[in-house]
């Protein structure tokens, strides 16, 4: 390989660490919160991209030479994790050479600069949570007999789930993500009140320091009118439905599992709506 070949594709090795730092800059900046990083990410790219090649036009194919590489790398950092957050990721390697082409494009058609707020817009708004949500619930719809498990009322008596549908809101006193989702579970439950078919609980499953004094005080200051229910042992709810954290929304048709995964009521989410699922088991 010549040298002048050589310094190109190490010129090229280099220019991509660039992408990378601009990520990894960002994580840094929003402590890992992608809503944040993802935008920045994508609008920092294209300002790059028509920077660079409006200091030098012939520069727009090292870009995107030196941009791929970057998506390599990034590539083989998400290989080994969850589907949901290889869906977040995928996001940016698809919409990071978009933004560095877009830009690249905006210094001789100036209508780039419509289309890409457009569609970074449509893709922060709609695409992104829309893909992260449903890989984040693949098998969160089942079909299988609801396992014998044991929830008692206030007064430690056994609840016998009798309605067409019924709907569990799983949570434990320690998690901080289930006592921020009560009032948009509060508000799904309202929307199906007077619905004789459907029924909603709120299960609290005591992990290892709960005590019942504790879990009742909270139950009282929370003063939401859903009825709660407590499961006898987390174990018991970890080996019968498979599940190590909370919260999990359950939801139950007939003696049957049809849902147990996470609860999203935002209507910008269209496949795997909470409400859109409730409603298509009431039909």
């Amino acid at each position: 390989m010549k040298k002048e070949t050589k310094k190109k594709y190490f010129k090229y090795v280099l220019n991509s660490f660039l992408g990378m730092c601009v990520y990894l800059f960002y994580g840094f900046i929003f402590n890992g919160n992608n809503s944040k990083m993802f935008p920045a990410t994508c609008i920092t790219y294209f300002l790059l991209s028509l920077w660079m090649t409006s200091k030098r036009p012939s520069k727009s194919k090292d870009i995107s030479i030196s941009f791929l590489n970057t998506l390599i790398f990034i590539t083989l950092i998400i290989l080994p994790m969850r589907l949901a957050t290889v869906a977040g990721t995928m996001i940016y390697i698809i919409m990071m050479p978009i933004s560095e082409l877009m830009g690249s494009w905006a210094r001789k058609s100036k209508l780039q600069f419509a289309y890409f707020p457009v569609l970074l817009l449509f893709v922060c708004i709609m695409v992104r949570p829309n893909a992260i949500h449903y890989f984040r619930n693949t098998d969160a719809f089942q079909n299988k007999k609801l396992p014998n498990i044991a929830f008692q009322s206030l007064n430690q008596e056994k609840i016998n789930f009798d309605t067409e549908v019924t709907v569990i809101d799983l949570w434990s006193t320690t998690c901080g993500v289930c006592f921020e989702e009560f009032p948009i579970y509060e508000k799904l439950r309202q929307e199906f009140e007077g619905n004789a078919k459907i029924k909603f609980y709120s299960a609290n499953v005591p992990l290892r320091r709960d005590t019942r004094e504790k879990t009742l005080t909270i139950i009282k200051e929370l003063n939401y009118d859903y009825e709660t229910v407590f499961a006898e042992k987390f174990e018991m709810i970890r080996d019968s439905l498979g599940i190590n954290g909370f919260p999990h929304l359950l939801i139950v048709k007939n003696d049957t599992i049809k849902y147990l995964g996470d609860m999203e009521t935002d209507r910008k989410i269209v496949l795997t709506n909470t409400r859109n699922v409730i409603k298509d088991m009431l039909e």
